[in-house]
């Protein structure tokens, strides 16, 4: 993992007590109550921790445990113990990986390797291997794999110093040039270069595509197969409690929670594409463009294909309200209604996320992260709120909290423009 323990401990309690999840003791006088705020507004972990400690105040029980541990020496060694375990059933895995010498391989071999942080400084500490020299060498394989491909567009991940995303989107077009998907980030380069009439052929093409395949199934599928196929030890028993409190889980952590944990921080950083280029030509509210008929049916089209993604949650975050302005008559109708649908379930989802929420312990990170692999983060979200016993239809009286849905979805509102 990449912090020692107290500090990702510490992280977990100055969380809650920043969210206001956790009620304090009516006994907190109105200066012990701002003492307490300016401690979780500190921005380095520690300092928040030793600023906590100082106080001397009632805390709530849970966050009480939470800081005790952190100072637990025991606790922290049990910890450490099983991290360094860990890395280096990862660095093996990894090792492994590498010499099957397949683009996909090699790419899930660079993604894996444990990458430690000085805590004084912040940089990045010597790895056991170089996860750069991988990636490198996933780039050269040819046929090129576009998985690989996607990710050096979209800007390469953190240990690869230098890449070259034009390249990487010819290769892509190349491959896959059929996909929607594909076609959606040659309009961003189109547009980052200045080529607007580029940019309007590849929207068009984006728009008319038989398939528009995100790659994010895929990358959370890699991530989690090459770290589950790791030879990991048990997780003892002090580690498992600790981290069960970071997380926070109601029954001690297994090695699935932290993989999934730690492969959906990746798929988070990495799944998620430019949508600028996007915006700039179909627009969105009062600044929207002028669209002239060609480019307005192209826009809807694209839109529509984002609305029906479940790959992440931001494509009908975005789309479908683009669709609502965009649209008269049955089919604004139409939009609406699936607007109202997405809405809801975006904020219950977003609700048991939040720390204090009344799904966060229940939420199981492993199941979680491999329904994102299987049905995409939307289908995910479905799932979990069928899980935490919430429908996936809002009551009838449901009105959405954000303005703009709100907004939006009234009663004879008309379209922009």
């Amino acid at each position: 993992m990449f912090r020692p323990i107290h500090a990702w401990i510490a992280i977990a309690a100055l969380s809650i007590g920043a969210a206001g999840a956790v009620p304090l003791q009516p006994q907190l006088t109105e200066a012990e109550q701002a003492a307490l705020d300016a401690c979780f507004q500190k921005e380095d972990v520690d300092a928040g921790f030793a600023c906590v400690e100082d106080l001397q105040l009632p805390l709530p029980p849970e966050m009480a445990e939470m800081l005790a541990m952190a100072g637990d020496p025991v606790l922290q060694e049990a910890y450490e113990r099983w991290q360094a375990d860990f890395d280096a059933a990862m660095v093996e895995q990894a090792r492994a990986l590498a010499t099957r010498g397949d683009a996909r391989s090699l790419l899930a071999a660079a993604m894996i390797v444990p990458i430690g942080y000085d805590e004084a400084t912040g940089q990045p500490l010597p790895a056991a291997v170089d996860p750069a020299i991988w990636f490198d060498a996933a780039r050269q394989v040819r046929p090129g794999d576009p998985l690989v491909a996607w990710l050096e567009v979209n800007g390469c991940p953190l240990f690869v110093s230098r890449c070259d995303p034009d390249a990487a989107l010819a290769r892509l077009l190349q491959v896959d040039g059929d996909n929607g998907a594909v076609q959606w980030l040659a309009v961003n380069a189109a547009l980052g270069a200045g080529d607007t009439v580029a940019a309007r052929t590849h929207l068009r093409l984006a728009a008319g595509a038989d398939r528009f395949e995100p790659y994010g199934n895929a990358l959370m599928t890699m991530l989690l197969d090459a770290r589950t196929a790791a030879p990991l030890p048990p997780m003892p028993a002090d580690a498992a409690r600790v981290l069960a409190k970071t997380m926070p889980l109601e029954r001690p952590a297994t090695n699935a929670d932290v993989i999934a944990m730690l492969s959906t921080a990746q798929w988070a950083v990495h799944a998620i594409p430019s949508l600028s280029g996007m915006l700039q030509l179909c627009g969105a509210g009062q600044d929207r463009p002028v669209l002239d008929a060609a480019l307005r049916q192209d826009c809807k089209r694209l839109m529509a294909k984002l609305a029906a993604s479940d790959s992440v949650l931001i494509y009908p975050s975005i789309a479908l309200p683009l669709l609502v302005e965009l649209a008269s008559g049955p089919e604004r109708v139409a939009w609406q209604a699936q607007l109202r649908e997405f809405a809801w379930l975006s904020e219950q989802f977003h609700g048991l996320l939040t720390v204090g929420g009344p799904g966060l312990a229940a939420v199981d990170m492993a199941t979680h992260a491999q329904a994102i692999a299987n049905d995409g983060e939307v289908g995910a979200a479905r799932q979990l709120l069928q899980r935490n016993g919430i429908p996936l239809q809002p009551p009838a009286d449901w009105r959405p909290s954000h303005p703009r849905h709100r907004a939006l979805l009234a009663p004879g509102n008309a379209p922009a423009g």
